[in-house]
């Protein structure tokens, strides 16, 4: 049998300084007694690459200790070649468990106080829109408040596929007297500042990456000035301003700032490559690409490209690096790799148009290529799939604004090889430029490529840099000569 454990973390923010970065290089797994550092089972990252602060790391389990609890262990080693500390739980091994099933939250509901029975609560919703997965995002908008003030309990369950319910989480609620309904929470601010706190409201402005505060959670970003800022240790606090006007609590951490950073440059990833083993030399291994098909970001995504050949069957240790703006490459990640060359391999690439003009004509088709038995499962953001869910290929009817993506998940008949893809989707808009000249009785002007004499409003439609109409609108006036 096989089963999988996904270790999962949480970022909360990013900042991209001259600092000395961390990374996670490896991570392993071992059961009930330690093996020694470096020596557990090889856990492998959910995107295919050790290369972040935080990771989500997967563990394939081919084989289970016997009936009976045991203990599940896992740790980390940092870009230093130093490893965590031991993060442990308890498994039970049933001895019916002998087949693979499919593991996925079917619905969930959450009540008061009281529990109404297993199916008798109020039903929650799918973040993502969909009960697919087998670790979800739950929402309920407008959930009624308890009777009465005081203390009151929340509870919520999920079920599985399968139909079985699970245990009910709870968390106890304060009902204050002042507390009469339920409002929006949204962040309408950030703000950063060096050492000092200037007071709410006093600090550096932070901005919203997709470009609007609009959500419960951001993610917040500035390019950060060091420039006024001595060499030493520095702290750095972030706080953030609710739809109310209310500042939350400072999270802050601790920066050393270098005597030789005296200045601020371009920061630019160019290229990445890939080795497996032996280091063949700065720009001489397999080139990488970059999602977003253009390296042209302080952070990227990359993915591999065709896998040099030959690779031997066994375990091999897979390097990657990328190179900034101003030619340096930077140092390599690895991870240990099992190459298994029984295995049919495949790749999920998502096929169909990535940029449109506004207003979007619906709906889209997006397909990746078929491979017999294997299945697939679409996710959209800023839209909606109007068919093909669970083939190779959707037609998706796309929002007019806000962020846009679609991924695909293809897994092949057992279930033990999945791969991912994604595909961002930008949607632009037209634009209109008026603009106003003037001119003598009797003189002339260039406009639009023709010498005009005459007072009027000329129009011309060009096509912009995204490929979209932009307008610019001309308001000639004349002036009588004296």
């Amino acid at each position: 049998m096989m089963k999988k454990f996904i270790c999962m973390l949480t970022c909360m923010m990013a900042i991209t300084t001259a600092i000395h970065a961390q990374s996670i290089q490896t991570a392993e797994y071992f059961w009930d007694t330690d093996p020694g550092i470096g020596n557990g089972m090889v856990l492998t990252a959910v995107d295919g690459s050790f290369n972040e602060a935080i990771e989500d790391a997967l563990a394939t389990v081919s084989n289970l200790p016997s009936i009976g609890s045991h203990i599940f262990a896992v740790r980390f080693k940092d870009g230093d070649n130093t490893w965590g500390p031991v993060f442990r739980t308890t498994v039970q091994v049933l001895p019916n468990i002998t087949t693979i099933r499919a593991i996925a939250v079917d619905e969930a509901e959450v009540f008061w106080d009281n529990d109404p029975g297993q199916g008798n609560a109020t039903a929650m919703i799918a973040f993502n829109g969909n009960f697919d997965e087998a670790i979800e995002t739950l929402i309920k908008n407008s959930l009624a408040l308890p009777a009465g003030q005081g203390v009151h309990t929340l509870n919520i369950r999920a079920k599985d596929v399968a139909g079985n319910w699970g245990p009910v989480f709870s968390l106890i609620i304060n009902k204050e007297p002042n507390i009469t309904s339920t409002r929006s929470v949204n962040i309408a601010a950030a703000e950063y500042f060096w050492d000092t706190d200037p007071g709410p409201g006093n600090g550096n402005v932070l901005l919203a990456f997709d470009g609007n505060f609009n959500q419960a959670l951001e993610v917040v970003y500035n390019p950060l000035s060091v420039a006024a800022l001595n060499p030493g240790v520095h702290r750095l606090g972030l706080r953030v301003k609710d739809a109310a006007g209310n500042w939350g609590v400072v999270f802050s951490t601790i920066v050393e700032i270098q005597s030789s950073i005296s200045t601020i440059r371009a920061v630019k990833v160019i290229s990445g490559e890939y080795y497996f083993d032996t280091d063949p030399g700065n720009g001489n291994a397999t080139p990488m690409i970059a999602f977003d098909g253009n390296f042209n970001n302080a952070l990227e995504t990359i993915a591999g490209n065709t896998i040099p050949s030959p690779v031997s069957q066994g375990t091999h240790t897979l390097y990657m690096r990328a190179k900034d703006i101003a030619g340096n490459w930077g140092r390599s990640f690895g991870v240990v790799v099992n190459v298994d060359t029984s295995i049919n391999s495949f790749s999920a690439v998502i096929s169909g148009l990535a940029s449109f003009c506004s207003p979007v004509t619906n709906p889209q088709g997006y397909s990746t290529p078929l491979t017999s038995g294997n299945s697939y499962s679409w996710n959209i953001i800023g839209g909606s799939i109007v068919s093909g869910q669970g083939t190779n290929a959707v037609q998706v009817n796309w929002n007019a604004t806000g962020f846009h993506s679609i991924t695909v998940i293809e897994c092949n008949a057992g279930q033990t090889i999945c791969d991912t893809a994604q595909l961002i989707v930008n949607i632009y808009s037209s634009q209109t430029v008026n603009q106003t000249q003037s001119i003598c009785s009797g003189d002339s002007i260039l406009i639009h490529g023709q010498w005009q004499f005459n007072a009027g409003v000329y129009t011309q439609v060009y096509t912009s840099a995204n490929g979209c109409d932009s307008t610019v609108i001309v308001t000639l006036g004349t002036i009588s000569r004296l």
